[in-house]
This record gives C-alpha cells, structure tokens and sequence, in this order.
C-alpha cells in the first residue's frame, strides 16, 4: 500500500479545478524551472505571493502559519481577496481538510495545527506540447510536501511520481524501526488522482515520469515544522544529488 511505502493520500472536497484555468493564464510572472523555448519545459508558477489571502503581505514566519492567514472579507459574498482585489487560493481551506482528516497527527506526528507553516507553493502544468515533461529526481526543500492534482484530463496517461526507498510514516505497516533501510533502488509509482493531495516526508527521493498523453495541472506546497530545531538538515532548495548525499550519510531513504 501507499502507507508503507510512505505516502499518504488525503480527499480535498474542494472545487479546486477552475483555479487550473486561473494559474495558467497569461501573466509577467509566469516562468519555467529551466532555460529554452517556449513549450520545452513543463510550465511553472510561484503562487504563494500572487495569492495569498488579505493579510498575508507581511514578510515574516507569521505570514506563512496556518492560523495566522487573512480573514474573509464578508462585503465580497464570503470570498477570499488579496490586497489587489483577486479572488485567494483557499490554501486555509485545503489546510483545514487536511486537518480534519487525521492524516497529519496519525502518520506524519503533528500533534498541533500551527506546528507546521506554510514555506512555498506553486503550480506545475504538464502537456503533450511541451518536449520534455519530466521532473528529474530530486528532494523537497520541506518537512512535509502536499501535492494537489487540480485537474486531469480523461485522456492523460503516464506522468506519475515515482518515489524511491522508502520512508516510516507512524501508525503505517511500513519498514520496521531495527529493519536494513530499503534500497534506494527500490521504487513505486504513484499517479496523481484528480481532486486529492499526496502527502509525503520532503527528504523522501521522488521524481516526474514522462506524460504519455493528455495533460494534467498540479498544486505543490511545502511545509516546514514551526519549531526549526525539528527539521534538522533542511534543504534550502530542491536538492538533484539526493541519491549520492543519502548514501554518503547512511540513510538509505528509509527515513
């Protein structure tokens, strides 16, 4: 099962598919993780800065904990605004889901909703017109990664994550605590399912494979302990060598 590998799925009951449509028009910012010509690379945009709740603008930690986000503007028929009057993606709401769902206290230990903030978040847009639509290998710059499938369409195929070794979630039929790590040889796929986050450790090894058809939009948010000391060697970027550093220290990507 996902769990004993290490990856969690958890249900989003949000319309998060029209918000596809809203990251993906035309906009200054837009930008790829690479150098080239237009529809090489899969499409990339940061959008926590772009929309964040009202109230968020300040810099700081307390900008990116959960229970310090904007409140709703009530003059606006409930909806959440940012300061340039644009509709907010409901990160509080999917937050709330997450929560609600017991995943975080059950697998990943969090026994608190504000022990983990909310660091960074983009969309990522594969499609058959871009030449090369990968992700290479890599680790996430987090504690915790939530990754949300905005929209798929019927006829996508391939474009899976792909994890390597495995990681201990609590409460999971996974690696027993005094067992040899798992190679990191040793992979699984993973596809990503319309409407739901995978939820899985940042220091777990995963990639992109190819899209084979169709196209598919997701949302990828990384979140980091409120209590620093937690996240021992956190990344500060995606980390490309995780194969070679893992080994160097031992970890096997069992953790």
């Amino acid at each position: 099962s996902l769990l004993s590998h290490g990856v969690v799925r958890v249900p989003i009951p949000l319309n998060l598919r029209p918000w596809a449509d809203i990251f993906l028009a035309p906009c200054p910012m837009n930008d790829v993780f690479s150098e080239g010509s237009d529809n090489e690379y899969a499409f990339y945009r940061n959008i926590l800065v772009d929309f964040l709740q009202e109230g968020d603008e300040d810099g700081g930690e307390e900008k990116r904990t959960i229970e310090g986000e904007g409140d709703r503007d009530a003059d606006d028929g409930g909806e959440d605004r940012n300061l340039d009057g644009q509709q907010s993606f409901p990160f509080r709401k999917i937050y709330d889901a997450l929560w609600s769902s017991g995943a975080l206290t059950k697998h990943f230990g969090i026994l608190r909703r504000d022990d983990l903030k909310l660091d960074d978040a983009f969309c990522i847009h594969y499609d058959t017109a871009q030449h090369d639509t990968r992700c290479a290998k890599h680790m996430d710059p987090s504690d915790i990664t939530v990754n949300i499938c905005l929209r798929r369409s019927p006829d996508a195929a391939g474009s899976q994550i792909i994890f390597y070794g495995r990681a201990r979630l609590e409460n999971a039929d996974g690696p027993d605590p005094g067992a040899p790590a798992a190679p990191l040889h040793e992979k699984f796929l993973v596809d990503c399912v319309e409407g739901t986050a995978t939820l899985h450790y940042g220091s777990h090894p995963h990639e992109t494979s190819p899209l084979e058809g169709g196209c598919r939009t997701n949302v990828v948010m990384t979140y980091c302990y409120t209590d620093e000391s937690r996240s021992g060697g956190l990344r500060t970027c995606y980390d490309y060598g995780c194969e070679e550093q893992q080994q160097e220290r031992g970890e096997g990507g069992a953790d």
